[in-house]
């Protein structure tokens, strides 16, 4: 019962909400339908409820139309979106290339010590001084992370270890998922991925 109040609420409030959105088509409306009052014999200005009935279902049909293409415009965007960021995925697969965080093309760091390991190369080829003992993880990575997007986030040739002239979009820091461990702090020197240990 409680389910079948709160539909109707529902379908009362978008029925009211919806009359609401085309009141701006009055004059198209009117337009579109007459008054033929004075054939009728009523004064001037008087309309029956058939006329209103017919100018509220085209305001309802003109709003409908410019919702639904509406609609077709947004989902046709978000397809060309789709679309264009698979193209870049495939890009960066073919030419080995990567995003900030990651250790191969479209392959995430899962440890902090892979985190740590990447940004030291980001660091280096970006001018940004090297971890040191004691130093937050997290901070250290955040510090360049904003480097990296200063810079216009290029994206990494690891084979090379150079930065393309190729770019992405930054990325939304806040939602950065930092694996477990990045807020401890960094207690030795490990070696950068592609060197070895002396």
């Amino acid at each position: 019962m409680v389910d079948e109040l709160q539909n109707d609420a529902v379908a009362e409030t978008d029925a009211v909400a919806e009359t609401d959105a085309v009141a701006e088509t009055d004059a198209v409306a009117e337009a579109t339908i007459q008054p033929t009052a004075k054939k009728r014999g009523r004064k001037p200005g008087s309309h029956g409820k058939n006329w209103h009935r017919a100018r509220t279902a085209e305001r309802v049909r003109l709003h409908r139309e410019r919702k639904r293409e509406a609609e077709e415009a947004e989902a046709e965007e978000k397809a060309e979106a789709a679309e264009s960021q698979e193209h870049f995925f495939k890009m960066m697969r073919q030419e080995g290339l990567l995003f900030f965080g990651e250790t191969e093309p479209l392959v995430n760091c899962i440890s902090i010590d892979e985190e740590i390991e990447m940004a030291r190369i980001w660091a280096r080829l970006l001018n940004v001084p090297d971890i040191e003992p004691g130093q937050n993880k997290r901070a250290y990575i955040l510090t360049v992370m904003q480097a990296w997007c200063s810079a216009g986030c290029p994206l990494l040739h690891l084979e090379s270890q150079t930065l393309s002239p190729r770019q992405a979009d930054p990325p939304d820091i806040d939602k950065y998922e930092w694996p477990e461990g990045s807020e401890e702090n960094f207690e030795y020197e490990s070696s950068i991925l592609g060197e070895t240990n002396a």
